[in-house]
């Protein structure tokens, strides 16, 4: 009699097997992440990121400006980070909607590489799992759908990888890839590292004849583009290279005794923040990959060779950008001002990677661990539940009058309210103490379920060898998966969250702007992260330093210098406002930063928007006409 074991073990081969279904699934979650993107390219704040990617982009592509110029906008990133949006909206017509529906579309086709990289490098099965731990994540979607630089790269790093990755590669495979390798860096200079670790994994992997042909390939990318834009291409390497190595490129950096008005002073508390709210936003890429190292298979375990060398390569790759990024994304560089909160945008950038890393060990991997691993497991699932907790906004509902009423009133409070105040805990305590209680309770939860289940399996004989540690880290994984479109994960990033649509608020301001501003006025700009209105209203001067509004903002040094290299100063503010025809002031948000609203006496008010911008009903444009 044929046992039920051996039935169960029939049915899963068939169904893996089947890639129609594995292909279905996949093409769901595409449905569900373009839902996700479009909603959230509707309702999502503008911040001044996307502005400047949108309006210098197009200032670019209409031959206003060309990227590096001297006088001209600061060109902070590579060329193809403004070029592309702007050839876009040169296309398409200038506006907010343009650069965002450009955004989805990107979006879907780093969605789609996802899943044609995982498919070639594990199979369809795994590569559905890919592209829906990817849709499920609103934090990363979130990114990849306004007019910001991670989409872009990250569509271009997926199918870099795609092209790299299989058997048998072909020249014009590999080479393409080191081409799309070499445009990722001219897009962002922090995704540099990709272009000679694939270099170096080709050669390894294919032999030396296609790493010569793709790293010549790279090579004539990289040179051209320097060459169309030398010299001033050299200054976006200025912040990101040491001094003392690089003094040739001193022409491009200002001298010292000036300090940015825009800076930070982070604190190892500010770092832990930061570094816990990376986790839960980017949970299933950053823990899967750390459990990738962990579960590392012996490299006679892999099923080949060749798998053994991708999964190598992707290793080297991830964690190379993961501490690149996380030394400047906890404010221990100058770059981002030394801000310790930008780890959450920065692993946006390549947390796709994370996620074909994490399939790439986890196809080929064995159930038994060493029990020294499995105690890390263990300790890590303990600290990361209990660092989500602390960073999460756990909700009950308001039950307190429920046993004297028998009613449940309207609303949530926070869980550390609820029980600080049934315990009189005080807030600066219960705050903190209680999230991390739930945390630290969740991940013991699911170190029980994980022996529950190995107990039942090993009694059984229905996986073996078996291992506590790997079931429980993989329960640990598939409940991030589940949770992460819920508060707990990455649908508690909501910071730019607005239920309005923003598209709408913007176009009906830029029409306003562009009846009241005539054509030709030289515009003093003082809109913070309301850029893109700018797209709306042509023929008008702008004074392209301000553009970047605070964030190119030095005290002292000598105007001529910081004008041509994109920068201003106070004494430079007040000459171009003594200058202008037109100002254009959005004084909440100056007042948000404890900025001083400009002198104004030698203008008059002539208007202000109707709505405010990005949800905020006192966030209008007020716009000023020379006396």
């Amino acid at each position: 009699m044929i046992s039920s074991t051996t039935i169960l073990k029939k049915q899963i081969k068939s169904l893996g097997t089947n890639v129609g279904i594995a292909t279905v699934l996949a093409l769901t979650s595409v449905a569900i992440y373009l839902a996700f993107s479009i909603q959230f390219a509707k309702t999502q704040r503008s911040i001044i990121d996307e502005g400047l990617y949108l309006y210098k982009g197009y200032l670019y592509a209409t031959g206003s400006y060309h990227p590096f110029q001297d006088y001209g906008p600061r060109t902070e990133y590579g060329p193809f980070a403004y070029l592309v949006p702007g050839a876009i909206q040169l296309w398409f017509g200038p506006s907010l909607r343009t650069g965002r529906i450009f955004a989805i579309i990107v979006g879907v086709l780093a969605l789609l590489g996802l899943w044609a990289a995982s498919r070639r490098l594990a199979g369809p099965w795994w590569a559905a799992a890919a592209v829906w731990a990817a849709a499920l994540n609103p934090a990363a979607i979130r990114f990849y759908s306004f007019g910001t630089s991670q989409g872009l790269v990250a569509c271009l790093l997926m199918w870099t990888l795609y092209f790299a990755l299989g058997k048998n590669r072909s020249i014009w495979q590999t080479s393409l890839s080191a081409v799309l390798a070499s445009l990722l860096l001219l897009t962002r200079q922090n995704m540099a590292p990709v272009l000679p670790v694939l270099l170096v994994y080709i050669f390894w992997q294919y032999g030396r004849k296609q790493g010569l042909i793709g790293a010549l390939a790279g090579a004539i990318t990289v040179i051209a583009t320097h060459v169309v834009f030398w010299p001033g291409i050299l200054g976006m390497w200025a912040p990101w290279l040491p001094t003392n190595l690089t003094p040739f490129l001193n022409a491009w950096r200002l001298p010292e005794g000036v300090t940015p008005a825009m800076n930070f002073h982070s604190t190892w508390s500010a770092r832990l923040d930061s570094l816990l709210e990376g986790i839960r936003f980017h949970f299933v890429a950053l823990v899967g990959s750390i459990a990738g190292l962990i579960f590392w298979p012996a490299r006679k375990a892999w099923k080949s060779e060749h798998e053994f060398r991708s999964g190598a390569f992707l290793a080297i790759l991830f964690f190379l950008l993961l501490v690149f990024h996380l030394y400047a994304g906890l404010g221990f560089g100058g770059i981002n001002f030394n801000n310790a909160y930008t780890v959450n945008p920065y692993l946006a950038f390549f947390a796709y990677l994370g996620l074909l890393f994490s399939i790439a060990v986890f196809s080929n991997f064995q159930w038994h661990l060493s029990r020294a691993k499995q105690i890390i497991i263990g300790l890590l699932i303990v600290f990361i539940s209990t660092g989500i907790g602390n960073r999460s906004d756990l909700y009950v509902p308001r039950i307190r009058s429920f046993l004297t009423t028998g009613k449940i009133l309207p609303g949530y409070v926070p869980l550390w309210e609820y029980f600080g105040d049934k315990f009189g805990i005080p807030y600066d305590i219960s705050h903190w103490l209680i999230p991390s209680l739930a945390g630290l309770l969740m991940g013991l939860f699911i170190l029980l379920t994980g022996f529950v289940i190995w107990f039942v399996l090993k009694r059984r004989r229905l996986l073996k060898p078996s291992s506590y540690g790997a079931i429980s880290a993989v329960i640990f994984m598939v409940a991030g998966i589940m949770l992460s479109p819920s508060s707990v994960l990455g649908g508690g990033f909501n910071q730019w969250a607005c239920p309005a649509n923003v598209i709408n608020a913007f176009e009906e301001t830029g029409r306003y702007l562009a009846e009241h501003i005539p054509a030709g006025s030289t515009v003093f700009w003082r809109g913070g992260n309301a850029v893109p209105v700018l797209l709306y209203t042509p023929g008008i001067t702008i004074y392209p330093a301000q553009i970047d509004w605070e964030w190119n903002h030095w005290n002292g040094g000598n105007p001529d210098l910081l004008a041509r290299l994109g920068f201003w100063n106070d004494n430079m503010s007040t000459q171009w406002l003594e200058n202008a025809d037109v100002a254009i002031i959005q004084v909440a948000y100056e007042k948000a930063f404890g900025l001083a609203i400009p002198d104004l006496s030698a203008f008059v008010e002539i208007g202000k928007t109707s709505q405010g911008l990005n949800c905020s009903q006192d966030s209008v444009l007020q716009i000023y006409r020379k006396r």
